[in-house]
């Protein structure tokens, strides 16, 4: 399976009439000429099954390939794009739902969430409809209130769920840090003394 880059550079690659520079793709995509010979590689075994191949003249690129596979390539490129991007909400879902547990019993307002992940508060109410979801099936309540959001359940179960999402989360990770080094209430206090803290 090819990561986010990989997927882009290889789209790059289709979509593109002429041959393209390693160093313009490693400009473009912010990493080393390294980094992209070591993308080209997997990049190369994943086009084999489409009967694809890349040509390289020069340190230019092309991709050799008949139309038929290019369709069938790009439905798929863009299938596992959207693959990718799932996960990544799915990352955070459960990044929102481990900090609720680590906190729980403070109310956390959908403003910080909002900002935290830069993402719309609709798009952090529709997490939220998972997570109170998920902690019915777990025996735990996600309350909202005006003020905010909590988790409330036995101390056993919050563990419990602690213990199996610490995993998930470790697993989907990308580059979101795993678990937040301060609970909230922590936070709430070093920012009264000072000011807003910026720790991803």
């Amino acid at each position: 399976m090819l990561n986010s880059r990989q997927i882009q550079i290889l789209k790059a690659l289709v979509l593109s009439n002429t041959y393209i520079l390693i160093e313009d793709l490693a400009t473009e995509f912010f990493c080393s000429k390294k980094t992209i010979k070591r993308d080209l590689i997997k990049i190369a075994d994943y086009l084999k099954k489409f009967k694809a191949k890349i040509e390289e003249v020069n340190g230019k690129l092309k991709i050799v390939f008949d139309d038929r596979n290019k369709e069938i390539l790009l439905e798929d490129l863009s299938t596992s794009s959207n693959s990718i991007e799932n996960t990544k909400v799915n990352t955070r879902m459960f990044n929102i739902y481990l900090f609720f547990l680590q906190n729980s019993g403070i109310e956390i307002p959908l403003e910080y969430f909002s900002e935290k992940y830069l993402v719309s508060k609709s798009s952090i109410v529709r997490e939220y409809s998972l997570i109170k979801k998920i902690a019915l099936e777990n025996q735990l309540i996600f309350q909202t209130t005006r003020k905010g959001s909590k988790i409330i359940g036995s101390e056993v179960n919050i563990r419990k769920e602690i213990a199996r999402i610490i995993p998930l989360v470790r697993q989907n990770s990308f580059n979101s840090t795993v678990i937040d080094r301060l609970n909230y209430e922590t936070e709430i206090i070093l920012q009264g003394i000072y000011g807003k803290l910026y720790l991803d």
